[in-house]
């Protein structure tokens, strides 16, 4: 029963009014309880649908017309309407007095404007929401007429519903002549009876025929396993079903049956899981789609839906009907995915002429490859090129197109993205392609110094791109693999992971770290293991010991690009479009934007902390951004735990020793620091090399400057790249549209905007017909308007799309083709199997060893077997020789 009617004071003779539309009332008329299953023979009103309205009324005329809606009036009759939550009783004596107003004032009841979705396994159909409560269904009987078929369905599946069972369309026939759907009939679910029950039954007393069937079941049971494990309905050979037919325009029910043959389902929240019952409404497929289009599991999707409607157990569907709808969403630019993907670049460009893309064409016009940047990323650039990291990734689309981010490091030493690609493949050609385009998108600057893994297509092709840029690779790829290869070693000596971890750690010139390098080699007598040799011989390229002048700021690792690359993986799905997987890419810059403009408003509008009174870390604290400061804070305080050994001075020239206490196991050692000071030049250089590498002055260099009492630090060691300075001059215009005086900055705040004075305008033109007009019409004109606003923007656009087909440009100005999607490769990057997924890989590792130590086990013992037949090792019946020859010499005996 309606929330709404049931605290409503009911006048003497009338009680609450009939559901409509498949909803639960009783039906009174005039005081009088009308029973449903009655024929309208006897005087019971015959339900009339109007849209979303339903009129019943007490009509004994089977082609009953409408009733207009201003003229409801009378004693018997009653008016429904789905947006009110309730039904309304119409007479003389109304108990809805508004509604009564309303009525005699000539305004229509506006329904509740909700599209449903029916959820069944293969495809979605969509509804209109019926959100009227009641305790009792209307029977349908025949001579029932309705507006529509969908007004049929609608209230015999709501019948249904009541009952405790499922419906589904048994049959339809359309006119020879018209062609015009001319009867539907809907039956239970478990109507009908499987052929192998009917052929059972049928020949039940002939063994031959039981035969063929079990035969058949079986061959059945076989196919159905063997491929999927999927449950199929009951079938009872149920009568229950309705038919309708188009009687002068109308549908009416021709048929009714009620019986059924099976026992119905009493419980409501089995009922709900049956397939005609189960439905996303429009509001909730809404919330659906940007939850899914964030990648929220589909669990945590069901719990705030659930939320919104008071426990999941009032959901219409359930999470298996949410899973389908995503991979509906999944679906959706199958075939068209690159065009969509060309029109996307094309509006990025238009909202700023700055974005830069270039699309890799093949001979057949399919897309081999794609390479986008911002306008504002192209100019940080500029200022954060002095490191990159460049990596690739898999798992971020349905193509299996590898991901590399060109990652850099920003002046709050935040990970930031200069640049994009989804690449067909990782060979040298496709790099070259991808650096190559980088450089002419950034103007044909090179980076100072990139940083990749050991991969020697990369390493290939930034020699023939950059030659001039440092390369160096991941050193965590390098030291996990020789963790993994020399284990043995480790476990029986433990002393060489000391010596191993202090020489590529710790050493601080290429000379220190190839004699160590050398002597652990020696004493271990590691020269003659392939994988020793094969990392002395990439030494230079990994080894920290070699980039101590090269900046690479906090980090000897790629961490940068696969903190990345992990951050694409929880926001994208392995089975999204690339046009998903670039409205993430523009979330997510948001999101980096936004982390940054934190950062920059903590040092504009607030005071850090500060460690002492040095006027040093006054000075950095007005220089550096916070996080930077940070650091430097961090320095200065390890400069306190310092001891100055000696000093040596030439002329202007002075060489300052200074002394750490390392403490290890109870023991202290000490390791010595030169610094090299010129005061006159303001000129300060440290044997670790920490402001080459970092940017910032080492706690040596701190020490000095407090022995020889330095108030300031000189200019020249301030970078102006970790300075909040390096930002400002990043046009505003480049980090989105320049916010116009009344207009929003962006395309979704103008929707939403337009979004909530169009729901305004409804909610004002809707109480009239005159007002309704009005706004229709207002509404028509402005959608014209804004056509031809559109259309005369586009014209004014001369920008074309930067395409690359092969290693040729094409053309301005030239129309492009539609193109083809890039073909799909095998998976690369993880196991296939989801469990596998979750073991670690030191599991995988161990089991692929067992399984491989078993498959050579088999195949010695099948050396190792005794044939049969000539007694003889290593092989079987099947391979013998002599049995091959004797069944040789038998057939030939045989043909003679």
């Amino acid at each position: 029963m309606s929330h709404l009617l049931a605290n409503a004071e009911i006048p003497t003779g009338c009680r609450p009014p009939a559901i409509v539309e498949g909803r639960e009332t009783d039906l009174w008329v005039d005081g009088r309880k009308e029973g449903p299953n009655r024929g309208s023979r006897d005087g019971v009103p015959v339900a009339i649908t109007r849209g979303k309205e339903m009129v019943v009324t007490n009509s004994n005329q089977p082609n009953q017309r409408e009733v207009d809606d201003d003229s409801v009036s009378g004693h018997h009759q009653i008016v429904a309407t789905s947006s009110t939550n309730r039904a309304a009783y119409v007479s003389e004596g109304s108990i809805d007095p508004i509604l009564d107003q309303s009525l005699s004032n000539g305004a229509a009841v506006q329904p509740f404007e909700g599209v449903d979705v029916e959820i069944t396994d293969d495809e979605l159909v969509y509804e209109e929401e019926q959100d009227v409560v009641s305790s009792q269904p209307i029977v349908p009987f025949e001579g029932m007429e309705f507006d529509t078929i969908d007004e049929a369905r609608r209230v015999y599946n709501a019948y249904a519903f009541k009952m405790g069972f499922s419906i589904r369309i048994g049959s339809s026939r359309s006119s020879r002549v018209t062609k015009q759907l001319i009867r539907k009939e809907f039956e239970c679910s478990h109507a009908r009876i499987t052929p192998g029950e009917k052929e059972e039954s049928a020949s039940s007393n002939a063994s031959s025929s039981a035969a063929a069937t079990s035969k058949k079941k079986s061959a059945t049971a076989v196919m159905t396993t063997a491929t999927r494990k999927r449950s199929t309905l009951k079938k009872a050979d149920c009568k229950a079903h309705m038919a309708v037919g188009l009687r002068n325009g109308r549908w009416r029910v021709v048929v009714f049956q009620a019986e059924h043959t099976h026992p119905l389902v009493k419980i409501k929240g089995r009922v709900m899981q049956l397939r005609s019952h189960r439905r996303i409404s429009w509001a909730d497929y809404e919330l659906l789609k940007t939850l899914h289009h964030r990648n929220i599991s589909t669990m945590q999707i069901m719990a705030v839906l659930g939320d919104f409607h008071g426990g999941v157990g009032n959901l219409t569907f359930n999470s298996k009907d949410v899973s389908n709808m995503r991979t509906h969403l999944r679906a959706g630019l199958r075939y068209r995915d690159m065009d969509a993907v060309l029109e996307y670049f094309q509006k990025l460009q238009a909202e700023s002429p700055s974005f830069f893309y270039a699309i890799k064409l093949d001979a057949e016009n399919a897309v081999r490859g794609l390479f986008w940047v911002d306008g504002r990323s192209r100019e940080l650039y500029k200022c954060f090129r002095d490191c990159i990291f460049f990596d690739t990734t898999f798992c971020t689309n349905r193509y299996n197109m590898p991901f590399a981010p060109i990652v850099g490091i920003n002046n709050h030493a935040q990970s930031i993205l200069l640049g994009c690609a989804l690449l067909p493949d990782e060979t040298t050609e496709t790099f070259v392609w991808v650096l190559q385009t980088l450089k002419d998108a950034m103007g044909g600057i090179a980076p100072t110094n990139i940083m990749t893994d050991q991969d020697r297509a990369m390493k290939a092709a930034i020699a023939q791109v950059f030659p001039s840029t440092t390369h160096r690779c991941c050193k965590f790829h390098v030291v996990s693999k020789a963790c993994e290869k020399f284990g043995w070693l480790i476990r029986n000596n433990p002393e060489f992971a000391d010596e191993f971890d202090y020489c590529i750690n710790f050493t601080e010139s290429p000379e220190e770290f190839e004699t160590l390098w050398h002597n652990i080699g020696v004493k271990y007598d590691m020269h003659s293991n392939d994988h020793f040799q094969n990392m002395s011989s990439t030494k230079s390229m990994w080894a920290p010991a070699y980039f101590k002048k090269c900046f690479f700021p906090f980090t000897s690792t790629t961490g940068r690009s696969e903190s990345m690359n992990a951050l694409f993986k929880t926001m994208v799905h392995p089975q999204d479009s690339v046009l998903q997987f670039l409205t993430q890419y523009e979330y997510i810059m948001e999101t980096r934007i936004e982390k940054e403009y934190r950062e920059a408003a903590k040092g504009e509008t607030t005071n850090p902390p500060l460690w002492g009174r040095s006027q040093i870390e006054k000075q950095v604290s007005k220089f550096y951004t916070r996080s930077i400061f940070f650091k430097f804070q961090e320095l200065l305080r390890d400069s306190t735990a310092l001891t100055i050994d000696s000093i040596a001075k030439e002329g202007s020239q002075m060489t300052v020793q200074v002394l750490k206490r390392v403490y290890k196991e109870g023991e202290v050692t000490l390791k010595t620091y030169n610094v090299a000071a010129n005061q006159g030049s303001e000129t300060y250089t440290c044997s670790c090399n920490m402001f080459d590498q970092d940017g910032l002055l080492c706690p040596h260099i701190l020490k000095v400057f407090t022995t020889l009492d330095v108030q300031h630090v000189p200019q020249k060691y301030l970078l102006h790249r970790w300075s909040e300075e390096a930002t400002l001059k990043v046009p505003q215009h480049l980090s989105g549209p320049e916010p116009v005086f009344g207009v929003p900055a962006t395309n979704k705040l103008r929707y939403n905007a337009l979004c909530r004075k169009m729901t305004q305008l409804a909610a004002d033109a809707c109480v009239g017909p005159e007002e309704y007009m009005v706004g229709s019409q207002g509404i028509d004109h402005l959608r014209e308007k804004a056509k031809e606003t559109t259309k005369a923007l586009i014209s004014r656009q001369n920008d074309p799309p930067n395409v690359v087909e092969g290693a040729k440009e094409v053309e301005r100005g030239v129309k492009q083709t539609k193109f083809k999607n890039p073909p799909a490769k095998d998976p690369q990057g993880r196991p296939r199997n989801k469990v596998d997924r979750k073991k670690t890989f030191v599991q995988q590792v161990k089991e692929k060893a067992i399984k491989k130590n078993k498959s050579k086990a088999k195949k010695d013992k099948a050396k190792e077997s005794v044939c049969l037949v000539c007694h003889e090792e290593g092989h079987g019946v099947e391979t013998c020789k002599f049995l091959s020859a004797a069944m040789h010499l038998r057939d030939t005996e045989l043909k003679l």
